[in-house]
């Protein structure tokens, strides 16, 4: 599934800097004239492709340097992210199109090798027929059976699972095992995680959102039944185990899965309550600090098992699960994760905002019941939800947007004298100082007790905010604290408002522009007649990314006649 390029006129950019040997295979190349009479085309390659088609572009510039990508695609080709897939046979080069956002295919041309970093896995993998079906079939799709969540069968959709040549190794023995890849995971701070439903069902599926668990349960039992179809060694599937105490989330995929096979949820299990590996950075400090030790079984093993998981991050559970299987008699384990995670460097992609209703509230992943597919969902204000297909919303987001507008948004720089008709302040140590509240804030509990904060903690007084309604501006709260515990905190101190963003009413926080968007839509304020103060480089992000006049706190409280100067331009006649 390509994770962008929904729309049907979307530019295709064939980097073909790899290996040689491709120059010679004219049906590739008349492959690729072809496409190009039903798409725009652009290539990096020496000139060897003779243009007489007017849509098919050279690009030597990207040919020279990858640092040109964003000339290439933004100025010369007048797209962006959402509107272009790369396909490239040069290895090297998947890493940065993956990690900078772009859809992008790797395509086994000549002495391509299947080598690829599993943090930065491409959209698909093609050889020439891929290449060829897709030219014939422009709406058909050879992805990873993960990947098909929610969305129709109508093209005959092709899926395929890859074993990697690199094994997982278990430290301190001889033991590997095989790796097979079905999908990816994008974590909330990838821009494809809004529109990405295996990404979302999976989140669903940890937080027992609705019937995600049903969803993602539905595409592990074909994830499996695909597998078995291709390999028929295996003998048992056994889950990676959950804490002490708890009970197997997998419990269920049973239901989903044909092949008449032994699956187990409770062979593997937790002796001790590890450590997150979220807290340890590379793999053997997740493994030695964390899991090592800590898995217990309970029986032996015998023959080829299946080991399955939802999502492969660094290995060190996996990896534990399979020394412990190796140990009590396993022959052979493979491991199939439903999806790995992308570990990435976001800081580098574009900024794409998420889709809001009219009431300012954003569109949200369901699926049908019935079938699994995919939809867009939204609350309204007045009780209910509103509900939209999925593509209709899709083209929404992925619409273009003109180059450089979803990285560099037209944030104005903050000047007294440019009428302003919102504040949207941050809480925590930008109104109040809080950090002895921290116990309240990490339990979300409310604060009724006044005496908690001191003349000394208030850094902006509820007078100021007074003031400000007084000459008709709109105030905000936009903060990563939670609701309970921001509703109180203002309401005890007597702050005013006219609206609150708090913590988990946007799917992404800040330095998102996505809560900042929601307050603007919820105060019914242009963005760019907002400005935005806070404490943390996050607030200033965030406000830029929606393209709001930003300000920090400290600047605010230096400039002593700002106040002045930001009223009179509501009313100039005020003698300030």
């Amino acid at each position: 599934m390509f994770t962008y390029c929904y729309q049907s006129d979307f530019t295709i950019l064939f980097d073909l800097s790899g290996p040689a040997g491709w120059q010679n295979n004219q049906q590739f190349i008349e492959k690729i004239k072809q496409l190009s009479k039903m798409k725009t085309i652009a290539v990096a390659s020496d000139n060897i492709i003779e243009v007489t088609e007017s849509n098919i572009h050279i690009c030597n510039s990207l040919k020279d340097s990858l640092e040109n990508l964003g000339f290439v695609v933004y100025e010369d080709l007048e797209t962006d992210e959402t509107a272009i897939l790369i396909v490239s046979n040069n290895l090297e080069h998947i890493k940065y199109y993956v990690e900078k956002g772009f859809s992008a295919v790797y395509l086994l041309t000549e002495n391509c090798k299947l080598d690829l970093d599993l943090a930065f896995m491409p959209d698909e993998i093609w050889d020439y027929q891929h290449f060829y079906n897709f030219v014939d079939n422009p709406n058909l799709r050879m992805t990873y059976p993960a990947e098909l969540i929610g969305f129709p069968n109508s093209y005959n959709l092709r899926t395929k699972v890859i074993r990697f040549p690199e094994k997982l190794t278990i430290p301190d023995t001889n033991y590997t095992s095989d790796i097979i890849f079905t999908g990816r995971y994008f974590t909330l701070r990838d821009n494809r995680n809004y529109n990405h439903p295996l990404s979302r069902a999976i989140i669903g599926l940890k937080n027992n959102f609705l019937n995600h668990a049903d969803v993602t349960k539905d595409r592990f039992g074909k994830v499996i039944d695909l597998y078995l179809r291709q390999d028929s060694t295996v003998s048992r599937i056994v889950f990676v185990p959950p804490r002490p105490n708890k009970e197997s989330r997998f419990k269920g995929v049973e239901d989903f899965v044909e092949a008449n096979i032994n699956i187990e949820f409770n062979l593997l299990y937790s002796k001790n309550d590890y450590p997150s590996p979220k807290d340890y950075v590379g793999f053997e400090a997740k493994y030695y600090n964390c899991v090592y030790g800590n898995i217990g079984c309970n029986g032996e093993v015998s023959g080829h098992v299946l080991l399955v998981d939802d999502v492969f991050t660094s290995g060190a559970t996996t990896a534990e699960c399979a020394r412990v299987l190796y140990e009590t008699g396993a022959s052979k384990v493979t491991v199939l994760p439903l999806a790995f995670t992308q570990n990435l460097n976001y800081n580098e992609q574009s900024v794409l905002p998420v889709v809001f209703n009219e009431d300012g509230n954003e569109y949200d992943i369901g699926f049908r019941r019935s079938d699994y597919e995919v939809y867009w969902r939204s609350r309204k204000d007045g009780g209910g939800f509103e509900y939209e297909d999925f593509d209709v919303v899709n083209e929404s987001y992925l619409a273009y947007h003109g180059f450089w507008s979803t990285k560099k948004p037209d944030a104005q720089e903050f000047n007294a004298g440019i009428g302003l008709d919102a504040i949207i302040f941050d809480l925590d140590n930008t109104l109040v100082h809080t950090d002895h509240l921290e116990h309240y804030r990490r339990g979300n509990l409310a604060i009724n007790d006044r005496n908690l904060i001191e003349e000394k903690h208030i850094i902006l007084h509820p007078n100021l905010f007074y003031e400000l309604k007084k000459w008709n501006i709109k105030i905000g709260i936009v903060t990563r604290s939670p609701r309970k515990y921001a509703e109180s905190l203002l309401s005890i101190m007597g702050y005013p408002y006219d609206c609150l963003i708090a913590s988990k009413d946007t799917l992404r926080s800040k330095p998102a522009p996505d809560p900042m968007i929601k307050c603007a839509k919820k105060l019914k304020v242009e963005e760019n007649n907002i400005l935005c103060i806070g404490d943390q480089i996050t607030d200033i992000q965030a406000g830029k990314n929606a393209g709001m006049m930003t300000l920090h706190i400290n600047d605010f409280r230096d400039q002593n006649d700002l106040l002045d100067r930001i009223l009179s331009i509501k009313d100039p006649y005020l003698p300030f």
